[in-house]
């Protein structure tokens, strides 16, 4: 059989995930679904809004993005990751890492 133009559709099976937020998180969550739902006239909970709010933020981070590109392309997390000649911010360990850790 030919191959068809597009190829096989990514597995789009949902995963249920919970997380724990503080206070202040939770209102800022619950503040940002107010003013989603005042600005688009129509409700929208928060849980609903979390998945494309992480979405955005992933698709927007430039190292995370790097790393992802590396590492579709079979060449691992991206040059110059270890060793001596690793920099600060090109090293996988260093992009995930608290902010504390980073500076120290």
């Amino acid at each position: 059989m030919l191959p068809l133009k597009i190829g096989r559709l990514p597995d789009r099976t949902l995963v249920r995930m919970s997380f724990r937020a503080g206070p202040e998180l939770a209102r800022s969550l619950r503040a940002y679904a107010e003013l989603y739902s005042e600005t688009y006239g129509q409700a929208a909970a928060v849980p609903d809004l979390i998945p494309h709010m992480l979405e955005s933020f992933l698709a927007s981070d430039r190292a995370f993005a790097l790393v992802r590109k590396a590492e579709r392309a079979g060449r691992g997390a991206g040059p110059a990751t270890t060793g001596p000649s690793a920099q600060k911010g090109q090293n996988r360990a260093d992009l995930f890492a608290p902010s504390a850790a980073k500076e120290g």
